[in-house]
């Protein structure tokens, strides 16, 4: 998973752009998301507009879905990706509320550290995927068990 999420990302950020499906794909759902938001509103266009939502990219939810991948079982990747969601709540609810205090200078700082931030945590998941051992990092895996933190 590590390794997945590092390659989308050199990808996205030294890729051309023009021949990037995925950046296609986000600009037409951009389209038609800002269709359905200055239209006249139905239920059918609050329909669409969270389905489409739901379809626009976010890097850290692609971390956290591929680390729930990575956790072994499906009842611990639905727990993760609840934590995930859980986590995540206060931090929109406040982007809500407080965004609006938040210069334009801050985000676009915000927006520059986040590659940073999912390649340190593809590298952690590869790290732990290696079992090399370090307490907390890369813990050592024995018949199915964690060996690192206590004895």
């Amino acid at each position: 998973a590590g390794v997945a999420i590092l390659l989308v990302l050199l990808f996205q950020q030294f890729g051309n752009p023009n021949s990037n499906k995925i950046t296609y794909f986000t600009n037409q759902v951009k389209t038609k998301l800002a269709k359905y938001l200055t239209s006249d509103k139905s239920t059918l266009s609050y329909l669409n507009i969270g389905i489409l939502n739901g379809l626009l990219p976010c890097g850290l939810v692609y971390v956290a879905l591929a680390a729930s991948f990575a956790a072994g079982s499906v009842v611990i990747g639905a727990l993760l990706m609840f934590g995930f969601g859980l986590g995540t709540f206060p931090a929109m609810a406040a982007t809500m509320f407080f965004g609006k205090f938040i210069s334009l200078n801050v985000r676009k700082k915000i927006n520059q550290a986040t590659p940073y931030l999912i390649m340190g945590v593809a590298v952690l998941l590869i790290l732990r995927g290696l079992n090399l051992g370090i307490p907390y990092i890369s813990p050592t895996l024995a018949n199915g068990h964690m060996n690192c933190c206590h004895k």
